[in-house]
């Protein structure tokens, strides 16, 4: 899922300042752009067929017909936050809501407009089948948090107060979408880059040797639609 590229010269570069308070990591996907852009329908072909198909299968919950942008990020404190935005239907959350209840372990908090739910289990059941949620584990040792109060969005957090605050907020995150064009952002901590590459493995047998990788603190990635054509940009920020 991680083609996450970027303009070249043409766009201004990821600054940490664009993006969620001590973010470990930071992720973008304009689902509404790739469907409108000549270069972004090819991507989007691509989702439709690898993601989300197989979202629609195993949960019932059709994100391309829903969802216009998706932000994700994390940090030490507040774990993983996960924003879907767009016309997300009743029925969408009639099923999500449905298969938080199968499980057992579905409780409602707040009332009205800051009306949220913790579901405890991330093995779900419905119709007598069982659908693993598989998402950053380690993320939602506690659970997880989620919220339709604020018009056209599904807020995902890891935290009670994240998702309070976000409510608050009325979902509103600091981030990078202000770039024409863009399709996939990323910006990660090396510990996200490893997660591709352990770098205590590079040396063992002779044919991973990078001192680019070894040495990578942050990268951050671009894709992005420039006159019709993928736009690709990365950059890395190194140990010294």
């Amino acid at each position: 899922f991680f083609l996450f590229l970027a303009p070249v010269a043409a766009l201004s570069a990821l600054r940490a300042d664009d993006l969620p308070a001590m973010s470990k990591w930071y992720f973008h996907a304009d689902f509404k752009e790739m469907r409108a852009s000549d270069a972004g329908r090819h991507l989007y072909a691509w989702l439709q067929d690898e993601v989300f198909e197989d979202i629609r299968e195993d949960a019932g919950v059709d994100l391309d017909k829903e969802a216009d942008y998706l932000t994700a990020f994390a940090t030490e404190d507040d774990g993983m936050v996960i924003i879907i935005e767009g016309d997300i239907s009743q029925e969408t959350e009639d099923k999500l809501v449905a298969m938080g209840a199968a499980s057992g372990s579905l409780n409602r908090h707040g009332s009205g407009k800051n009306a949220f739910y913790h579901i405890q289990d991330d093995d779900i059941g419905i119709d007598g089948e069982d659908i693993d949620i598989d998402i950053d584990a380690d993320s939602f040792d506690n659970g997880a948090y989620f919220s339709f109060a604020v018009k056209k969005k599904l807020i995902v957090t890891s935290t009670r107060e994240k998702m309070e605050s976000l409510l608050a907020n009325r979902g509103k995150v600091q981030g990078v979408r202000a770039e024409r064009g863009q399709l996939f952002v990323l910006n990660a901590e090396r510990g996200l880059i490893q997660a591709g590459a352990s770098t205590s493995d590079l040396g063992s047998n002779g044919n991973w040797d990078s001192n680019i990788l070894r040495n990578t603190r942050q990268a951050a990635l671009l894709v992005a639609d420039k006159k019709g054509k993928i736009s690709i940009e990365a950059q890395l920020i190194t140990t010294e």
